[in-house]
């Protein structure tokens, strides 16, 4: 006889699991599975994923113009608020669980649109930046060296995601003939022109907030992409014009 399985109960939710009493043959037993936001949606709103797992393109409506839809991936979900999408990341699984079960069991909307608003926001501002990257033309090109992503500047220089910017050395033959990779050497240098708070700026009708990180970021590529008209600054200058190091020493 066919194992027969009724459908799971959900006994209590804490921020963390979600208990499930499931009946199996007559036989009560109960589960803890993590309270992410896919087992949100197939365990407390009932029926919102029944064999829906891997599916995309299925909305659920929450109310007050909240849609959330799920994607090929379980902790990736499609946001949608006053006809606007969104797609979330993993990271924030958690808050996208908690806003969804707020509008759920109390109506109050807040959080997803709260949510949903920095979400689209940071968007926005990955658009801004990268096009702002395409703006400087072929002399700025994105790149990954040693693990670091960011962006090679005249093809010299290499400006980190998280703010670092080097010199890169090439990569030449060792005393055995093989190849040496591509050496960064750091580069300590400090340009003037960002500012300790964030400087607001509206892209797309999207109000965004490029924060210090960021503008130190963007003004050490401009200081590189520019460096001729820093020769007096003497320490800068020292560090951009060092040279790779005796093939000897290899």
């Amino acid at each position: 006889m066919d194992n027969q399985q009724s459908p799971a109960k959900v006994l209590n939710i804490t921020p963390n699991a979600i208990l499930l009493l499931e009946q199996n043959d007559g036989k009560k037993t109960t589960r803890l599975i993590p309270a992410n936001t896919f087992n949100t949606l197939k365990y407390v709103i009932k029926g919102a994923f029944e064999g829906l797992v891997g599916l995309s393109h299925t909305k659920i409506y929450l109310g007050d113009n909240c849609v959330i839809s799920p994607t090929t991936q379980e902790y990736v979900f499609c946001l949608e608020c006053n006809g606007m999408l969104i797609h979330t990341t993993p990271d924030a699984d958690k808050q996208v669980c908690e806003a969804v079960l707020k509008a759920y069991t109390e109506q109050d909307f807040k959080p997803f649109i709260r949510l949903f608003d920095e979400l689209y926001a940071k968007r926005q501002k990955s658009e801004f930046l990268e096009l702002f990257m395409v703006a400087l033309g072929e002399r700025v090109r994105p790149a990954a060296i040693n693990c670091l992503h960011g962006y090679v500047v005249d093809k010299e220089f290499f400006v980190a995601q998280n703010g670092n910017a080097y010199k890169i050395m090439p990569s030449k033959k060792s005393k055995d003939g093989k190849d040496v990779p591509d050496q960064l050497v750091f580069l300590c240098i400090v340009p003037r022109n960002h500012q300790i708070k964030p400087m607001n700026l509206l892209y797309n009708n999207v109000q965004i907030a490029l924060g210090q990180q960021e503008q130190i970021f963007l003004s050490k590529i401009m200081m590189l992409l520019n460096r001729e008209k820093h020769k007096n600054d003497q320490v800068f200058w020292r560090q951009v014009q060092q040279q790779p190091a005796d093939e000897e020493n290899v």
